[in-house]
């Protein structure tokens, strides 16, 4: 380089140093490019791409690297343009006119639904008649490979339409998530009306028939399963296929409201008994109000069975 920068005694100005050809300092060093290379990272260095790359160069960034289990082919022209208006590097690139690179992956998104579908197994396992159907995205979900780990989390409860969310973590990649809409349903068997009931009739056995539902959102109070309504009188009229709870139907009360009932009185071991008025309708466990027949108090008392309540 001294050789170079000092001017040659007794020369002409501008005359070439003795020994140098000319051009030789102008001209950039020689690159050879593979034809194909395989990377694992984001990012296309020249180290990659170019075979026995300078120590001082192996890092330049080139490009950006494909996405997993994809192929990208980048032609000659483009590393040397990238590197002399990035880098700002002159260099001379011979060997292969296209570089071929690979990145190892591919698309992993069936193996993340199929641990999707094992959590959402488990979970609806522990529910009793609790289904799900669940609406997969066809997008693509490329990862490299290597061991997986998800961590799979329902937002809300199990009634109706929810997402479920999966994380996903692979060594060398970001983690991802993975969204599902899933729609939760339960099938239940539930008691209904086997024909049109008017308003205070009474029911028979034939007049309720069990069938197995399916609830999308918090199954209705109803009737518990194996139970004997016979006798039972409508609150409203009902039609035949809805639903029995205690809204439309319920047991004939134990004491109606102005019947004399027989009213116990309970003071330790001793039980007397005596005659009074129910004022209220009730039906057993519930409290009304009646009037004692013997001196005329007003008094609340629990309905044991029909015609009698007691006091305590």
């Amino acid at each position: 380089a001294t050789a170079l920068a000092a001017p040659v005694q007794g020369g002409a100005p501008g005359a070439r140093p003795a020994g140098v050809a000319p051009g030789r300092a102008a001209t950039p060093p020689a690159l050879v490019l593979r034809e194909s290379v395989t990377v694992h990272d984001g990012v296309v260095r020249l180290g990659d791409v170019v075979a026995d790359c300078p120590a001082g160069l192996r890092d330049v960034r080139v490009l950006d690297a494909p996405d997993f289990g994809s192929v990208r082919v980048v032609p000659r022209s483009t590393i040397a343009t990238r590197l002399a208006r990035v880098a700002h590097l002159r260099v001379r690139l011979v060997g292969a006119s296209n570089v071929r690179v690979r990145r190892p992956g591919g698309d992993r998104s069936a193996e993340i639904h199929r641990r999707i579908r094992a959590a959402l197994d488990r979970l609806v396992a522990s529910v009793d008649g609790l289904e799900y159907e669940a609406s997969w995205p066809g997008r693509p979900v490329r990862l490299p490979p290597g061991p997986m780990r998800t961590e799979v989390s329902v937002s809300g409860s199990l009634e109706g339409h929810r997402v479920v969310r999966a994380r996903v973590r692979v060594p060398g990649a970001p983690e991802r998530t993975v969204a599902v809409a899933v729609r939760f349903v339960r099938r239940v068997r539930v008691p209904v009306a086997a024909r049109r009931i008017a308003r205070g009739d009474t029911l028979r056995p034939a007049d309720v028939r069990w069938e197995t539902r399916r609830f999308d959102r918090a199954v209705p109070p109803c009737l518990p399963r194996g139970a004997d309504v016979s006798g039972w009188r409508a609150r409203a009229t009902v039609e035949p296929g809805t639903l029995l709870s205690r809204r439309v139907v319920e047991p004939h009360p134990a004491v109606r409201a102005g019947q004399e009932v027989t009213l116990e009185l309970h003071r330790g071991a001793v039980r007397v008994t005596a005659r009074a008025r129910a004022l209220q309708t009730g039906w057993p466990g519930s409290r009304i109000r009646v009037q004692s027949l013997v001196d005329r108090r007003y008094l609340t008392a629990r309905v044991v069975k029909p015609g009698v309540v007691a006091y305590e």
